[in-house]
């Protein structure tokens, strides 16, 4: 099985939906959001939303994570094929 990655957020500092992206492949799919603090705590939520039209979007599920200086992470799955993705 061919596994592709792609970053649908990078050091993200702003609130709002990022870039549209088009998953390779036709079957599930997964989510991953990673992060951590240089010093202190802190906390991070990306709403995933996807579309099969690229305009309607529709939030399947939230991503959060309480941060500290060691690197947490929170993880979903998703096994309908969207067509656009977007966090």
């Amino acid at each position: 099985m061919k596994v592709t990655t792609v970053a649908i957020l990078s050091a993200s500092t702003a609130t709002g939906a990022g870039s549209t992206f088009e998953p390779n492949g036709n079957g599930e799919q997964t989510f991953q959001l990673t992060g951590s603090t240089s010093a202190g705590a802190g906390a991070a939520a990306v709403d995933v939303e996807v579309s099969n039209d690229g305009t309607n979007f529709v939030s399947i599920g939230r991503l959060s994570l309480i941060l500290g200086t060691a690197i947490t992470q929170a993880l979903m799955l998703s096994k309908a094929p969207w067509r656009y993705v977007r966090g």
